[in-house]
């Protein structure tokens, strides 16, 4: 080999060498770049996420006020169809027996922040997946299924107070001479066929259709809040987490423990910080309403009777139905 090849051949070594320095060095940068990327990204649907749990925290305390009033209101329903009504309850400054199907809720669900993370879905890793399934279920078929029931109480509603306002010579006095109660309105409210036909429909598409709607959405919402809370274990720098359901150190307590009751045997553990109830082998989340309130078994609505009570325990409800339960040992 000459002196000239020998050199060249040495020169495109050289050549070859800062070339492959240069792409690795790019190469470098462009890895360092991407994870600069993925992290912000990452801190960015994280702090989305923060958003959804508030999000789902007011949806939840909103969910839970509503079914507070319904089950109130299936109590005077109640009270109407068994004929227990007396006229003097119409005489009462309460309204809401007067007022029993001339009004109706309408739960408006939030979802500015959930819309926000669904615009990044494609941005999503895949420890995302089963959040983003149960989110989408949330907030697409179960929101479209209590809005229609929303829709079908607000028919019933409106198609009651039109026949009011078409055969009846009170309507008016509902609303500006509220102290006087004229005798053939209460008559009505007693006697009337067709105004037990409008609670009995009432009825049916409150507590049978609209009630069971809003707790199947109360409980996915908390167990969305849930998994995005340990989707953001260990909390990074910044972010602030909410929490949809606290217990009372006390009522957490004295809910624990073995229970026997009208459908069962029931354990109520905790696991995790949450308390969870278990009947007939199905286990459900439990969300305090109140130090003495609680949704527990397939959304049955509970209230706790105190450790200080004669037999300790709580009782059930859903819709017409009620049970009891009697606490025979603690965990």
């Amino acid at each position: 080999m000459t002196l000239q090849k020998w050199q060249l051949r040495k020169y495109l070594l050289y050549v070859i060498g800062e070339i492959i320095l240069v792409v690795i060095g790019i190469l470098i940068a462009l890895r360092i770049n991407n994870a600069n990327e993925q992290a912000k990204n990452e801190a960015r649907i994280q702090n989305i996420l923060v958003q959804v749990q508030t999000e789902l925290q007011t949806n939840i305390e909103v969910s839970i006020e509503i079914m507070e009033s319904l089950m109130e209101k299936d109590a005077l329903i109640q009270r109407v169809m068994s004929g227990r009504h007396q006229r003097e309850d119409y005489l009462d400054n309460d309204n809401n027996i007067r007022n029993l199907v001339t009004d109706y809720e309408i739960f408006n669900i939030q979802e500015e922040a959930f819309r926000n993370l669904l615009a990044e879905s494609k941005q999503l890793s895949s420890k995302y997946n089963a959040v983003m399934l149960n989110l989408r279920d949330l907030y697409i078929p179960k929101k479209n299924w209590i809005e229609n029931a929303d829709a079908e109480v607000q028919r019933i509603v409106l198609r009651y107070w039109d026949w009011e306002i078409n055969n009846t010579d009170w309507f008016s006095e509902k609303y500006f001479r509220r102290d006087e109660i004229p005798a053939e309105r209460i008559d009505f409210y007693l006697n009337s066929p067709y105004y037990k036909n409008i609670v009995y429909d009432y009825f049916n598409s409150v507590l049978e259709n609209q009630y069971p709607r809003i707790q199947a959405f109360c409980l996915q919402a908390a167990h969305c809040h849930q998994q995005i809370a340990q989707l953001l274990q260990p909390v990074p720098d910044g972010l602030v987490t909410g929490n949809a359901y606290t217990y009372p150190p006390a009522f957490f307590d004295d809910l624990v423990g073995t229970y026997t009751g009208d459908l069962g045997p029931c354990k109520i553990y905790s696991d995790g910080g949450q308390l969870i109830m278990d009947l007939a082998g199905e286990k459900s989340l439990l969300i305090p309403i109140a130090n003495d309130r609680f949704i527990g078994y397939r959304g049955m609505f509970c209230h706790w009777q105190g450790a200080g009570a004669s037999s300790p325990g709580f009782v059930g409800r859903y819709g017409k139905d009620e049970w009891s339960f009697q606490k025979v040992g603690a965990e």
